[in-house]
């Protein structure tokens, strides 16, 4: 459908600013036409009913009767004041719909099975759809086809409006997409417009969080701008999803202002209010001085970020939640990372295309570098088109996303509880089972099938590019194991196939109809399989797999080691058996990095008892408490 490009003059009647260069108000909204006289939609007393009738326990049924509702709607001609009596009433029902639809691809591996990501694509469409509504009233509004001009409605749906757009961008980002077309310009021109006319800082009150303090559209801007300098392609779901509850807390300690010639200080990310791109850092390019341009000072919110952890001391044991439900100090961390690096960033790479036989997860690297015979298997092309819309036009998402030719049963539990049996989107047999991660500390779901065989191999893959941190490669095909951010990756040496080098996967991107892209963190080189306990009485400890980095030009002394879940303290001494039968004792000095697959301790070598040399069997181990005293 085509979109109105029309031109929008400020309500307040003054002529705009550089009219001849600075863009319009330029909202896309579909093309409207005259209602059908019976329709329900007509009457706000019979769009509640409609709504009160729909079979909630049903998700798939109620998704694909609000989202036919609603495209109807937004292509109708209705006035703005009845227009926002009934979109307010969709509200809520969307909300509770886009909630079920997050389970079929948050903590979910990736690649997406097809039908979460249409999933993904139907939720997206939901927020998008409720944006249109509410641009559709700023429009009539602003080309004077409103009976009364009502400044309080206006500010309302504007409000409205930026939510929603903001919204589009958070569940792209929760599915490692780009951002989609035309909305950072719709957000940069709604703040832009309300900036002008003095409604910014207006504060509009949302029915839906009760709870919540009022909101003005410069706050929702701001965390909108705060949300992608955060770099949500180098973060896991859950720490996405927590930011998007979170951020709204910090919109106060970030600074938002016009910069003029003689006012650039450094380590500021800057607006250009006519582009539709999302902030930059002062060090990529120089910023847009004057009404064009905005300073976005992060300058207060890092300090107060950094006073927090310089409180909370070392990396908290959960890698998103702490215990009061805020971000844990490794999620803290992480994101202030982010905001000091900048997104977009990027180190020099050379741009080499070889294949690398890759293993993913602690589990499959340890066993592969036992296997005898290890194969190497090519993932099978992916033949499934991707649904994910980016087009300029406003299109509804495929057909059998309600129905498929095997999918004639969708339900879900009622609103009043979650039930493990919910089968939206799903066939016979499971489409969860192999993706779904239980908890942030169990074992991800997709290592439940690790003793089969058939897993006891690596993965060809290719490398888009090269740096001296690591590598960018794809990861394609509907075979190969999906992986999440913070994964563990094993790269097979080329000289010994029982020998891998470690990586872990710090950004995901999904370009539209391309393969998987992860950026892969290259920490060692090599590293040694062993079996770890933490001592104590025979039988009491369970032996868990681990990956020891040896300290450079030592194989028998290591400085880290790896493991999958086990949370160590600082001092414990972790005893490990190598293939050979040799025992050696390490002591944990501190948490390096925890990510959601795996934690990395420092650690030293304590007692080496296979060490050759000393008289009557001791090894230089046993003088550990002499050194110091000489």
């Amino acid at each position: 459908m085509s979109t109105s490009s029309d031109t929008v003059e400020p309500a307040s009647g003054r002529p705009s600013q550089s009219t001849a260069r600075r863009p319009n108000l330029d909202l896309r909204i579909p093309e409207q036409a005259p209602p059908p006289a019976d329709s329900f939609l007509l009457d706000p007393k019979e769009s509640r009913e409609w709504l009160e009738a729909l079979p909630l326990a049903n998700v798939g049924a109620t998704a694909r009767e609000l989202f036919n509702a609603l495209g109807d709607f937004n292509r109708m001609e209705i006035p703005e004041l009845l227009r926002v009596r009934i979109v307010e009433q969709f509200r809520d029902p969307i909300e509770y719909v886009v909630e079920r639809l997050r389970r079929h691809f948050v903590d979910m591996g990736f690649p997406l099975h097809s039908k979460s990501r249409k999933a993904a694509t139907l939720a997206k469409e939901f927020q998008a759809e409720l944006a249109i509504s509410y641009k559709i009233i700023v429009r009539q509004m602003l080309e004077g086809k409103s009976a009364r001009f009502d400044r309080k409605l206006l500010v309302i749906a504007l409000h409205r409006a930026m939510y929603y757009l903001s919204k589009v961008l958070c569940h792209a980002a929760l599915i490692y997409r780009p951002w989609p077309p035309n909305v950072w310009r719709e957000i940069h021109s709604i703040y832009a417009y309300a900036a002008q006319n003095r409604i910014h800082t207006a504060p509009v009150k949302d029915p839906l969080q009760p709870d919540k303090a009022p909101t003005s559209i410069e706050q929702l801007y701001k965390t909108a701008l705060l949300f992608a300098v955060s770099t949500p392609q180098r973060l896991r779901q859950s720490q996405i999803c927590l930011l998007m509850d979170h951020e709204s807390n910090w919109a106060d300690m970030i600074d938002l202002r016009m910069l003029d010639k003689h006012d650039r200080p450094l380590g500021l990310y800057h607006v250009d209010l006519w582009t539709d791109e999302p902030p930059h850092n002062d060090r990529l390019r120089p910023p847009q001085v004057g009404q064009r341009g905005r300073a976005f000072d992060l300058r207060k919110l890092i300090n107060q970020v950094n006073n927090i952890l310089d409180f909370e001391g070392e990396v908290a044991e959960s890698t998103t939640y702490s215990a009061n439900g805020k971000p844990s100090t490794a999620m803290l961390r992480r994101l202030l990372k982010n905001w000091e690096q900048g997104p977009g960033r990027r180190p020099v790479r050379t741009r080499l295309n070889f294949e690398l036989q890759v293993v993913s997860g602690l589990n499959r690297i340890h066993r592969c570098m036992q296997a005898a015979d290890l194969a190497a298997a090519v993932p099978e092309p992916a033949v499934e088109q991707d649904p994910y819309i980016t087009s300029n036009a406003i299109n509804a998402p495929d057909p059998d996303i309600w129905l498929g030719s095997s999918n004639n049963q969708l339900s879900l539990s009622p609103m009043a509880g979650i039930s493990a049996e919910d089968s939206l989107f799903q066939d016979s047999t499971s489409l969860l089972s192999s993706h779904t991660e239980l908890t942030e500390h169990s074992k991800p779901g997709w290592t439940a099938g690790e003793n089969s065989e058939a897993e006891d191999h690596t993965w060809q893959v290719k490398t888009l590019s090269e740096s001296a941190n690591g590598y960018c490669i794809e990861w394609p095909g509907r075979d190969i194991p999906p992986v999440k951010i913070g994964e563990l990756i094993g790269v097979q040496s080329a000289a010994d196939a029982q020998q891998f080098g470690l990586g872990v996967v710090r950004w995901m991107s999904q370009p539209h109809k391309a393969p998987l892209e992860l950026g892969i963190e290259m920490f060692s080189p090599a590293c040694r399989r062993a079996l770890s306990s933490t001592g104590g009485k025979s039988g009491e400890q369970a032996e868990l797999r681990c990956l020891l980095i040896p300290a450079s030009g030592n194989k028998h002394d290591f400085t880290e080691v790896l493991l999958e879940a086990a949370n160590l303290a600082e001092g414990t001494e972790l005893k490990v058996t190598f293939d050979n039968g040799s025992k050696q004792t390490l002591r944990i000095l501190r948490l390096v990095e925890v990510t959601g697959a795996f934690r990395r301790y420092a650690c030293q070598s304590l007692v080496n008892n296979d060490r050759d040399g000393g008289t009557d069997g001791e090894s230089d181990g046993g003088y550990e408490d002499l050194w110091s005293s000489l």
